[in-house]
C-alpha cells in the first residue's frame, strides 16, 4: 500500500492506493480517517485501484481556512487525476 501528502492550491490530501485497475475511492466520515477502509482496500487491490483519502481537516490531511463543495471535489481530482 501506497501512501502520499498531495499539496493542492487551498489544502493538502493525504492518501493510501493499492491495486490497479478501474478506480475505487473511499471516502470516510466525521471521526474517521483513510485507513478504515484498509481491510477492504486490500481485498478490492487485485482488481481495482483503490484510493482512499482523509477528507479535509482530518488525519494527516490539511484544515484549510475555508470548508466548501467546491474544494472536496478539488481535492479528489488532484488525488486521482
Amino acid at each position: 500500500m501506497l501512501s502520499r501528502l498531495h499539496q493542492l492550491r487551498s489544502t493538502s490530501i493525504f492518501a493510501i492506493e493499492a491495486g490497479r485497475g478501474p478506480l475505487v475511492l473511499c471516502m470516510h466520515g466525521i471521526t474517521a480517517n483513510a485507513y478504515v477502509f484498509e481491510p477492504i482496500m486490500q481485498r478490492l487491490a487485485g482488481e481495482f485501484r483503490v484510493v482512499s483519502i482523509d477528507q479535509r481537516g482530518h488525519g494527516r490531511s490539511g484544515r484549510p481556512a475555508l470548508y466548501a463543495g467546491e474544494g472536496f471535489a478539488d481535492g479528489v481530482a488532484g488525488v486521482v487525476g
